[in-house]
């Protein structure tokens, strides 16, 4: 039976202190923020609200997904990406825009840009952990496959997963400034 992306589901096991003072498993579940959309389902694992950040069992997430984490911080999150094929049809940009993407304004000719072409003020670290997916920039496409990272520095990209397969992902999702 082939994977979609919509089984996609993370166990998050989180490790702490316990009142008596011993290391313990505080957390083991499904991570409960997780959003479905058409090109992709993503699942919030954790969030840094500043460096260095406050050793406690809180994991800094807020009610629902946000693409771009808040000023200061950082997320870190699994993706499920759908092959192109699955959300053919439907726009990107409503996948997106589920989570809160805003275009850009600008007189910029975007008809020539892949689907879901976006930039972010983040520095992402992107890990495929299977299947494979092609990072496509202004000028270039990139084939990632499973072992594969990338970094993206605040660059204008889109994903576009041509396999038949999901393609699995890790990243954190770093705030950044343009100066």
């Amino acid at each position: 039976m082939t994977e979609k992306k919509s089984d996609f589901q993370v166990r998050r096991v989180v490790h702490g202190t316990g009142r008596d003072g011993r290391s313990t498993v505080l957390e083991d579940d499904h991570a409960s923020r997780r959003l479905e959309t058409p090109a992709f389902t993503i699942v919030d694992i954790w969030r840094f609200n500043g460096l260095p950040t406050r050793i406690s069992a809180d994991d800094g997430l807020t009610e629902g997904i946000e693409l771009t984490p808040p000023a200061g911080s950082a997320v870190f999150r699994m993706c499920s990406i759908a092959p192109d094929e699955e959300w053919s049809g439907r726009s990107y940009e409503e996948s997106l825009e589920a989570i809160g993407h805003e275009e850009e304004g600008g007189d910029d000719d975007e008809s020539d840009l892949a689907p879901g072409h976006h930039r972010t003020d983040t520095v992402d670290v992107v890990v495929v952990l299977s299947g494979e997916v092609h990072c496509v920039t202004d000028t270039h496409e990139t084939l990632l496959k499973q072992g594969d990272v990338v970094v993206q520095t605040g660059n204008a990209h889109a994903w576009s997963n041509r396999s038949s397969e999901v393609c699995k992902v890790a990243f954190i999702m770093a705030t950044g400034t343009r100066d």
